[in-house]
């Protein structure tokens, strides 16, 4: 009798301690903050065949890379020097050379949006052009901004590159904007 007394005792606090007021001691909070994209000079690098990011749980997804050679010299990989403008959350980066256009919209860390157009590397003789599917005027464009100056992510739609002796594109691309 005398050892089952303490243990009842025990119990007993042990599940009053969980009882109260119904607040439990604050956990450390770590801060997730999206840091602030700034304007400036960047390099867009592009790189086809594209990663596509992870399926989330409850969806079924399918996903086909396809990818097209023409002629020689296939580079799947260029840069293009870009100027961005930053409207809040609203990112539009514009390649010096050509028409291509950046124009992604950042939700905390995660950014979204569409890239349309075509530009040069003059240095590396490569051009690149977005190839929309019919209908559309730019492919969509998902990922992350990494830190204040650069974000990375997927290029779901088709991008060609095209040197002087041939091309290659593919259906997806991996793309980052970092700073010049």
């Amino acid at each position: 009798m005398k050892f089952r007394l303490p243990v009842a005792y025990v119990l007993v606090a042990i599940l009053a301690g969980g009882c109260g007021t119904g607040v439990s001691p604050a956990a450390p909070t770590a801060t997730d903050a999206a840091p602030t994209f700034t304007s400036g000079n960047y390099t867009l690098t592009l790189s086809t065949p594209g990663a596509p990011p992870p399926t989330q749980i409850g969806s079924f997804t399918t996903t086909m890379t396809m990818c097209i050679s023409m002629g020689g010299g296939a580079v799947g990989t260029t840069t293009v020097d870009v100027t961005v403008d930053v409207q809040g959350t609203q990112i539009v980066g514009r390649s010096a050379s050509g028409s291509l256009l950046l124009n992604v919209q950042a939700s905390g860390r995660a950014v979204g949006g569409s890239l349309s157009g075509s530009a040069t590397n003059p240095l590396a003789g490569v051009s690149v052009s977005v190839q929309p599917a019919p209908g559309e005027t730019s492919i969509g464009l998902t990922g992350a901004v990494l830190s204040g100056r650069t974000m990375a992510g997927y290029a779901d739609g088709s991008v060609q590159f095209g040197t002087s002796t041939g091309s290659y594109g593919c259906n997806s691309s991996n793309w980052s904007l970092s700073p010049r």
